[in-house]
C-alpha cells in the first residue's frame, strides 16, 4: 500500500496544492479498510466525503429497475473519487462496493472544498476529473441503449486484451462482475462467451482468456 504522502503528491488534483494545504489533508485524512463485497456507501445516501484508493479495487454500482446490478466505473490504487455531491451536498449517484479487500483514505467534503476554493489550478483539475467521470457514465449508458449484449461483451474483452496487445489475460472478473459491466445477467455473459469460443474468437479457460481473432471481435464490438 502506498504511503498517503506519495498518493497526494502523485494525484493530479492534490499535487497542485501547496505544502501547507497538503499537510492539512494529511492531518484530516481517515483510513478505512473493507472486505471484498462490503459496501462503502449506498446510492441515494447523503455522504459528505470523497476518497482516494490506497489499495484494492472499488466499483461504482447501481441497481436497475429489473434487479440487475450495473457497474460502470472501477477505481484502483491511486484513484481519487469525487462527484457532484462535493459541490452541492446532494445524494450519491451510485453505491460503492469493494471488489477486493481494499483500503481508502476519506476526507470530509468541507475540508477539501475549502482547500480547492483557494487553489484555482487544483479546482480546475477536480473539474476535469469530474468531466471525465461524466463522459464515462455517458458512454456506458449509450452502450446499454444502443449496443447488443454480444457487442458489449466483446468490447469488455477487448479492454482486457488491450485491443489485441495481450493475447492471454487472467480471468480477473467473475461472470457476475462481467454482467455488471455490460448491463446483463451472468447467464447471458456465459452464453456469449461460449458463442465466441465456438466461433473461434477466443478460448475460455478456467483461469484465463486467450485471444484468437481480434479483427472479428473488434467488428462485433462495433455492431449496433
Amino acid at each position: 500500500m502506498r504511503d498517503l504522502t506519495e498518493l497526494i503528491d502523485r494525484n493530479p488534483v492534490f499535487s497542485h496544492l501547496g505544502e501547507r494545504e497538503q499537510a492539512a489533508l494529511l492531518r484530516s485524512a481517515t483510513s478505512r479498510s473493507y472486505r471484498r463485497g462490503e459496501f462503502i456507501a449506498h446510492y441515494g445516501e447523503i455522504w459528505p466525503y470523497l476518497f482516494l484508493v490506497a489499495r484494492g479495487a472499488i466499483s461504482a454500482v447501481k441497481l436497475s429497475l429489473d434487479g440487475r446490478t450495473l457497474g460502470a466505473l472501477k477505481l484502483v490504487d491511486g484513484d481519487l473519487y469525487l462527484g457532484p455531491w462535493i459541490f452541492d451536498d446532494g445524494p450519491l449517484p451510485a453505491s460503492f462496493e469493494a471488489k477486493t479487500a481494499c483500503t481508502i483514505y476519506l476526507w470530509p467534503r468541507q475540508d477539501v472544498v475549502s482547500v480547492l476554493r483557494k487553489n484555482p489550478e487544483a479546482l480546475w483539475q477536480a473539474c476535469l476529473l469530474l468531466s471525465q467521470r461524466i463522459r464515462q457514465a455517458s458512454g456506458f449508458v449509450e452502450e446499454l441503449a444502443f449496443q447488443p449484449v454480444a457487442a458489449r461483451v466483446a468490447h469488455l474483452l477487448l479492454d482486457q486484451f488491450k485491443g489485441g496487445v495481450n493475447l492471454h489475460v487472467p480471468r480477473e472478473l467473475t461472470l457476475d462482475e462481467m454482467g455488471q459491466r455490460t448491463g446483463t445477467t451472468p447467464v447471458m455473459v456465459c452464453k456469449v462467451l461460449s458463442r465466441f469460443a465456438q466461433e473461434g474468437l477466443i478460448t475460455v479457460g478456467r483461469t484465463q482468456f486467450s485471444l484468437l481473432d481480434a479483427t472479428r471481435l473488434e467488428k462485433i464490438s462495433r455492431s449496433r
